[in-house]
């Protein structure tokens, strides 16, 4: 029988490498000795760049925090301070929200709010208190509205003057044979400075761009619509809860253009929404252009106090032309939902491909 060998464990450290005694270690080469070291200063070397990267990491990290602040928090903490400082002033006076109440529902247009027992009893507990903040009332205006359904009605505090700019209005000739105008807001005076504008132009072919133009002075918008519309027709009319208003075409009109384009884009709205609509029913050469609109089927009356310090929109009606709304609008634009239409070069690629194809 061959001998047992017998062999000794080595000790081992928590990793289970051999611990070397002293004698091993004298035996060493001095070429293992030089690796080691080599291999210690590498990693010395190592922690250098991971130290830098936290260092990186830490201050992409503050600055994605402090980007976010400016774009999520103080935004709308500077609207909201905005906001206050519109209601910023006196309590209403006594009896003026009693006033303004009994003028909100002798004009609002969804009657039905008043029959129910919540708004009296909101509006009651309202009234019972020694002072009424406009900041108060205001939201006791936007908690009954909500109930309807109304995103138009508002009470709010209007320490603006009155906008005394001159009506916006951009025009240019496009070709020989195309004049542009840009109609910006439906505010006081733009119907006849658009009447100046339009009668310098000897162009068969007009653009009228509403793009973004969220309406305004509905006075305003008829003054336009007779440029175009013949004499002695109902331009659109007004139906409210308990009254009627018909707006119909007096003046003369201008020379009659070839063809009329009405671009519109998903901000124009409510006066911008019954021209385009007024315009395509009434006139056989007519194209309107867009993807949608707004689609606002309400108009509002406005009450404001003698010195400008608020101001109370109320819906007040539902606008038809031709007893066709803004939804009838609308079927005349599915006809662009896969067309592109970013800018304005795009909308003239399309006025440009129309008129070839009527030409």
């Amino acid at each position: 029988m061959g001998k047992n060998k017998i062999s000794l464990p080595c000790e081992k450290t928590e990793g289970n490498e051999p611990i070397m005694t002293d004698e091993e270690k004298d035996d060493e080469t001095p070429s293992e000795i030089i690796m080691q070291d080599i291999e210690q200063d590498q990693l010395g070397d190592e922690e250098i760049p991971q130290q830098s990267s936290k260092k990186v990491y830490r201050l992409l990290s503050l600055l994605i925090i402090i980007s976010m602040l400016f774009v999520f928090v103080l935004p709308p903490l500077i609207n909201s301070i905005v906001f206050l400082q519109t209601f910023r002033g006196n309590d209403l006076e006594p009896g003026e929200a009693q006033e303004l109440l009994g003028y909100f529902e002798e004009n609002y247009l969804y009657q039905e709010l008043f029959e129910e027992e919540t708004y009296h009893q909101k509006k009651q507990k309202l009234l019972s208190r020694n002072s009424i903040s406009r900041m108060r009332l205001h939201l006791f205006i936007k908690n009954m509205t909500n109930h309807v359904g109304d995103q138009y009605t508002y009470f709010s505090g209007n320490t603006q003057k009155p906008n005394t700019k001159s009506p916006s209005i951009e025009s240019e000739i496009i070709d020989e044979n195309t004049y542009y105008i840009r109609l910006h807001e439906f505010n006081e005076g733009i119907a006849e400075k658009t009447k100046r504008t339009l009668v310098k132009s000897t162009h068969p072919n007009l653009i009228i761009d509403l793009r973004g133009n969220p309406g305004g002075n509905l006075r305003e918008l008829l003054g336009i619509a007779e440029l175009f519309l013949p004499e002695n027709i109902e331009a659109f009319r007004l139906e409210g809860s308990n009254q009627l208003q018909s707006f119909i075409t007096r003046e003369e009109m201008l020379e009659p253009y070839k063809r009329v384009f009405i671009l519109l884009d998903k901000k124009s709205a409510s006066a911008s929404e019954i021209l385009a609509l007024t315009m395509k029913l009434n006139m056989e050469n007519v194209v309107v252009i867009g993807k949608e609109t707004v689609g606002k089927s309400v108009a509002q009356t406005e009450q404001k106090d003698s010195n400008d310090t608020y101001s109370f929109s109320i819906v007040s009606y539902r606008w038809f032309v031709q007893n066709e709304s803004v939804d009838h609008l609308q079927n005349y634009l599915l006809e662009y939902k896969d067309v592109r239409l970013n800018n304005l070069d795009d909308y003239i690629k399309v006025v440009n491909r129309i008129i070839k194809k009527f030409n």
